[in-house]
């Protein structure tokens, strides 16, 4: 009651003619003499605010039903003269009195608000009254103003559900900005007077890192120049005095649309072979911005000889559907067109697919089936939407003797290519042709047929009286490597040296021991090729070559040649004839044998399956059997 009469007196006051009050009940007609003021009560309403954060009084609801009661006339007539919005406690206290022109308490943007930081307490009663005195109008509303903790847990993915979402579709190009405010009913309210005094955190599909193309200012967001990429949801979350609130979200789609300019493009050029399908392909790209619907017509024309052009091949979009008509059997003319593309909204960056169709939203295919000389020539392609716009373009159809020429060229290159990995394959089988030939033997060759005593007839001179230090040493080097190489491949031998101080055997003898072994290893030292003796076994060697098919291994110590020189015509002859014919080595002094000369070796030996090696004693006393003195 003590608000009312309070109220009565403020209007009384504020009269332009002070008179005695006719009557004061708020709600009833009373005079001031000169005036009449009509004053309405609108009720009480609840209002929830969170502890911590900002609040507000405002007339904005209260200027609205001002508004309504007096319009039309008083739009026109007082929407520039001022109002007045005054705030009174339950103890009807004055807290806030503002005076604006009508139109500006009409704005959520004016400055006709109060706002204050909401501390704890209890539930507490406020009362806004609106004066307007040139229209003999006034108006209050009760406030039960309820304090509360804030209690807001949720995060950026569950936002949606809490504050709502509000959606915007844009076109590439457009511009949109956003405001990280609550909307002025929103409940708990929150309204934040000086925006400077806040922190604003936009996120960008919940993550801080927003497009290239967007601009903060204050609590405002603006997206310049949409695109693909700017797509998304954007929240917006208030951060005051250690508090933090969530204020706004923003679902945001592109759309590609078509602004209804376009441009076509064609190859200047197509060659084809003969036979081959002819296929030409001009794309329409009609850019970024909103078309809703076209119906396209393609007409291919073909260029006489006489200059005259004639209708080749048409493609009519019309309500009913597309319509194909041509005057040859053999062509056909399509308009591939991706229809409903340019209609969706994408929230997210549509795949690489689905943005080259959107930039290129019709195909225009003129097929002829297998080619002939007399389609050769220049083709016309005219394209249009309606009869304002169209687009033309000629292309020259050739035949395509290059990729003929090319093909030959292709052929021949094959050829020379092929002749030059044969020249090296043949010389890498003659350069490593010994290694080629042991590794097929020994992975892929037969075992020797015939079975005999020895693997091998070991013949070289050793003296320890007429031979020099060098070849001595050379000689007794190799017998060590070889006995070596032929006990790992579990080889027999059969070493029948000569030694000046020993019994000569006689030259049957010889041969017939040579006879019992599958291969004959002469080593050719400088002592060996100059002593008749040896060579007479050499010629028993040659001699069961010749007659049993026995194979002969020379091996030769370096610069043995020289000394070949001081032999007979007849035996150098023979022994180089020899040598030629079979398997020759010519060792350079390292041991052990190691490499292509261990390689050579084992080649030249017979593949035999594993023979009980003769030793000791009894091997012995049977070489000593076969000697003859």
């Amino acid at each position: 009651m003590l608000l009312k009469n309070l109220l009565a007196l403020m209007i009384v006051a504020t009269a332009c003619e002070a008179v005695s009050v006719i009557d004061t009940e708020v709600g009833k007609t009373f005079s001031t003499g000169a005036e009449v003021y009509n004053c309405t009560e609108l009720g009480q309403k609840n209002i929830t605010a969170y502890i911590g954060w900002p609040f507000h009084f405002s007339c904005l609801d209260l200027t609205k039903n001002f508004y309504s009661a007096v319009f039309p006339e008083y739009v026109s007539k007082y929407q520039h003269e001022n109002i007045t919005c005054s705030v009174y406690d339950d103890n009807a206290i004055s807290l806030w009195n503002e005076t604006a022109t009508a139109k500006a308490m009409k704005t959520k943007s004016g400055v006709v608000y109060n706002s204050f930081d909401v501390t704890g307490g209890q539930v507490s009663n406020y009362r806004l009254v609106l004066r307007a005195p040139s229209a003999n109008y006034c108006a209050y509303e009760d406030i039960l103003f309820h304090p509360k903790d804030s209690s807001e847990n949720y995060s950026c993915q569950n936002l949606s559900q809490e504050i709502g979402t509000i959606k915007k579709k844009l076109k590439i190009g457009n511009v949109y900005r956003m405001t990280c405010q609550l909307d002025y009913l929103r409940e708990p309210a929150l309204y934040i007077q000086n925006v400077s005094k806040a922190e604003y955190i936009w996120t960008h599909n919940c993550s801080e890192n927003l497009p290239e193309n967007t601009v903060i200012v204050g609590n405002k967001l603006t997206l310049t120049n949409v695109d693909f990429l700017t797509g998304g949801i954007y929240s917006c979350k208030i951060r005051y005095k250690g508090n933090e609130r969530y204020a706004t979200r923003h679902e945001v789609c592109i759309q590609h649309g078509n602004a209804g300019t376009y441009s076509m493009k064609c190859p200047d050029k197509v060659k084809v072979k003969l036979g081959d399908d002819v296929n030409i392909t001009c794309s329409v790209d009609f850019g970024t911005g909103q078309h809703l619907w076209f119906l396209p017509t393609a007409i291919w024309s073909k260029k006489l000889l006489n200059g005259t052009s004639e209708g080749y091949c048409t493609k009519l979009t019309l309500l009913g559907g597309p319509r194909n008509s041509t005057v040859e059997e053999r062509a056909n003319c399509d308009n591939a067109q991706i229809t409903d593309l340019y209609k969706r909204c994408f929230l997210y960056e549509p795949s690489a697919d689905i943005k080259e169709a959107l930039q290129h939203l019709t195909r225009l295919t003129l097929i002829i089936k297998e080619m002939k000389e007399s389609d050769a020539g220049i083709y016309g392609i005219k394209f249009s939407v309606d009869s304002d716009k169209s687009a033309n373009s000629t292309i020259e159809l050739e035949i395509d003797q290059d990729a003929e020429l090319l093909s030959y060229a292709h052929i021949i290159g094959l050829g020379i290519m092929g002749l030059v990995l044969l020249l090296l394959l043949i010389g890498l089988c003659v350069w490593r042709k010994i290694d080629i030939l042991w590794f097929a033997k020994k992975y892929f060759g037969p075992y020797e047929k015939e079975v005999k005593r020895y693997t091998a007839y070991l013949a070289y001179h050793y003296s320890t009286e007429n031979m020099t230090d060098i070849s001595r040493k050379l000689t007794n080097d190799l017998v060590g490597a070889l006995y070596k190489v032929l006990d790992e491949l579990n080889a027999t031998t059969y070493d029948d040296h000569k030694d000046e101080n020993e019994v000569q055997m006689q030259i049957e003898n010889i041969a017939n021991a040579q006879k019992d072994c599958h291969r004959i290893i002469i080593i050719l030292n400088p002592e060996y090729v100059t002593d008749h003796w040896s060579l007479h076994k050499a010629y028993a060697a040659l001699r069961n070559m010749i007659e049993g098919g026995t194979q002969v291994i020379f091996i030769s110590l370096p610069g043995v040649e020289k000394y070949f020189e001081q032999l007979p015509s007849e035996p150098k002859t023979a022994l180089k004839h020899a040598m030629k014919m079979n398997t020759t080595i010519k060792w350079q002094g390292s041991v052990p044998l190691n490499g292509s000369i261990r390689r050579h070796l084992e080649y030249a030996l017979p593949k035999c399956k594993q023979q009980d090696r003769r030793r000791g004693e009894a091997a012995e006393k049977l070489a000593l059997e076969e000697r003859v003195v």
